[in-house]
């Protein structure tokens, strides 16, 4: 099993974690065990090689997923290891399901050095959060709660599973408004697909990738757009681009995510966006 840094850790007995939640049939297995998890409270994002069939997603002491968006093939496990010394929740998104962004729904609970298995068998762009740690905003994203470690950024992530029968259609179009937000912010297209960008403000928005992901974002992504106007990119390669405004969001080196800057319209959610090109 590939994980984030070396670690020694040994599974127990078998035990049932908490409830399960599986909209669809067949489509995601899911299994817990005890794990006896060391204290350590620095992750490292990372995302995984292609061909790994094992993946792990660490829960540090910090109410924050390592890494935040991990790269699965259809049939891949991923495994999320709690080591922290408080329970938490993992459940997609409720608000959010079709055939591209949540195609199968799961929910369970983790105790302190617990850890919870999934096998994935249908392609899509995965979002989840940790209910005890984060609250869903209107239009789908996920918002640290007050006083939580890693405020203001917040407990979710995704999983992002390559596999054929994504279908969405040539154009998007995304807006860009004064309330500090991408509307969609998620957004799924194919190869040769366009995104626009439309400036609804009265201020030019400058969009970056995240860096530092590695297979993630895999062409650059940097992208000015004056107010009152839009641009558009062609994307050519298969991936998921992470991306967010530079005038309302910073970048956190440690977890490389982008974190709302204080003041802003919106705060605490950051002005981020996804963008998952499917084949």
């Amino acid at each position: 099993m590939k994980i984030l840094r070396s670690r020694t850790w040994t599974h127990g007995a078998f035990i049932v974690l908490g409830s399960l939640l599986i909209s669809g049939c067949g489509a995601v297995s899911v299994s817990s065990s005890h794990a006896q998890a060391p204290q350590s409270s620095t992750a490292i994002s990372t995302i995984y090689a292609g061909g790994a069939a094992n993946h792990t997603i660490i829960i540090p002491n910090n109410d924050m997923f390592a890494p935040y968006i991990a790269q699965l093939n259809v049939g891949d496990t991923v495994t999320w290891v709690n080591e922290d010394t408080v329970l938490h929740t993992i459940l997609t998104s409720p608000t959010m399901q079709g055939d591209a962004v949540n195609p199968t729904q799961f929910q369970f609970v983790l105790g302190p050095g617990k850890s919870a298995s999934l096998t994935l068998r249908q392609p899509g762009l995965y979002y989840y959060y940790c209910d005890a740690h984060a609250t869903l905003v209107a239009g789908g994203p996920a918002a640290a709660r007050t006083g939580v470690r890693a405020f203001p950024v917040p407990m979710d992530g995704f999983l992002y599973v390559l596999g054929q029968g994504i279908s969405a259609s040539a154009n998007q179009t995304v807006n860009m408004s004064s309330d500090k937000r991408f509307a969609p912010w998620l957004t799924i297209i194919n190869p040769g697909g366009v995104v626009r960008w439309m400036n609804q403000s009265q201020r030019a928005i400058t969009l970056h990738g995240v860096p530092g992901y590695g297979l993630l974002n895999p062409t650059s992504l940097d992208l000015r757009v004056a107010p009152g106007s839009s641009a558009a990119i062609t994307f050519q390669a298969v991936g998921i681009y992470d991306y967010y405004s530079v005038e309302s969001a910073k970048v956190v080196p440690v977890w490389l995510r982008p974190e709302a800057l204080p003041g802003v319209a919106g705060y605490p959610v950051p002005m981020e966006g996804i963008v998952a090109v499917f084949p």
